[in-house]
C-alpha cells in the first residue's frame, strides 16, 4: 500500500492561502471601519471601539483555526509516511 500524499500538499498550501486572504481581509475590514468612524460617532466612541473589538475578535477565531488545519494535515501526512516506510521496511 502506498499513501498518494500530493492532494494533502495541496490541502496545506491552500490552507496557507486562506489564511493570508483571511489576514488581507482583517486588514480591508478594519481600514472600512476606520474610513467610516464618523458614522459610528468618531473613533472614540464606544460604536467604533465596539465595532473594532467585533472585527478583532472574529478574525482572531478564524486564524487561529486555519492554522490549525495545516498542522494537523501536516502531522497526519508525516504518520502515513512513516507508517508506509514502516510497513515497506517489512518486505
Amino acid at each position: 500500500m502506498r499513501y498518494v500524499i500530493g492532494p494533502l500538499e495541496t490541502c496545506i498550501a491552500e490552507f496557507q492561502a486562506v489564511h493570508a486572504e483571511t489576514e488581507q481581509n482583517r486588514a480591508d475590514s478594519l481600514n472600512i471601519v476606520r474610513a467610516n468612524a464618523e458614522n459610528f460617532g468618531g473613533q472614540g466612541s464606544d460604536a467604533f471601539q465596539q465595532a473594532i473589538h467585533v472585527i478583532n475578535t472574529k478574525y482572531d477565531q478564524a486564524i487561529q483555526k486555519l492554522r490549525q488545519v495545516p498542522i494537523a494535515v501536516e502531522s497526519a501526512k508525516s504518520g502515513m509516511v512513516q507508517k508506509d516506510l514502516g510497513l515497506a521496511s517489512q518486505y
